[in-house]
């Protein structure tokens, strides 16, 4: 069985090889609780602190019937660390085929670490998360801590609270530019809203639809909006 990984940190996703956080996995099994130890390397030479990393590990058809029965470990010190696990696609007999894990680790420039994942029919996760993502999702908005945004995404932000200060909804939102300098509005009526992912550890957002351009063409687009726990908004 293979695993293939993505970091993803403020604002920005790139895949694990160019990512300052390397992962790779191994499995092993045992009669009652099988593991995947995830090796996680730091890659870019400085300290990083409850930093967020994000896994997607796929399974046999069968293997696997509920993302409740996963739990993630700390190999070196066998200390449970929260998780977030997410269905990301399953087989024709319900059972998971990929499962997107989340959490946050610690590590020291060029520091590894070793996560190992117990999946079975008696495993269940155990530890919460300290400082969790609250995701509320009204009619026409989304709050995500103290941040709103916006379904159509036109207003994108519709209002962000941070301490005392409030920033009220404005001209803003996702516009391309072509070639000649023309702008397009890609939020609006016809935008489709899915929560890929509704915390506690990370929230994931995703916009698609299509735009208009000159002489009456459209194409489509998909915008990801990712928030992770481990950073103030």
């Amino acid at each position: 069985m293979r695993c293939t990984a993505k970091v993803v940190g403020v604002g920005l996703g790139v895949l694990a090889a160019c990512a300052p956080l390397a992962v790779g996995a191994q499995v092993t099994t045992d009669p009652t609780v099988r593991t995947v130890v995830v090796q996680v390397e730091e890659t870019a030479g400085i300290r990083r602190n409850f930093y967020p990393v994000n896994v997607r590990i796929p399974f046999a058809q069968g293997e696997l019937e509920h993302s409740g029965q996963v739990r993630l470990v700390a190999v070196a010190d066998d200390v449970e660390l929260a998780v977030q696990v997410t269905v990301a696609s399953r087989w024709p007999d319900g059972s998971i085929q990929w499962l997107q894990v989340d959490s946050n680790v610690s590590l020291g420039p060029e520091e590894t670490m070793a996560l190992r994942l117990e999946y079975g029919r008696d495993v269940s996760a155990g530890a919460a998360a300290g400082r969790g993502l609250a995701v509320n999702e009204g009619l026409d908005t989304v709050q995500i801590g103290r941040v709103r945004l916006g379904k159509a995404a036109s207003p994108l932000v519709r209002s962000v609270a941070y301490r005392d200060e409030v920033i009220t909804a404005g001209s803003n939102g996702f516009v391309v530019t072509d070639v000649d300098g023309i702008r397009y509005d890609l939020g609006g009526a016809g935008v489709m809203f899915e929560m890929v992912r509704g915390g506690p550890v990370y929230a994931e957002l995703r916009y698609t639809g299509r735009v208009a351009l000159r002489g009456g063409a459209t194409v489509p687009f998909v915008v990801t909006v990712e928030m992770p726990n481990s950073k103030s908004w």
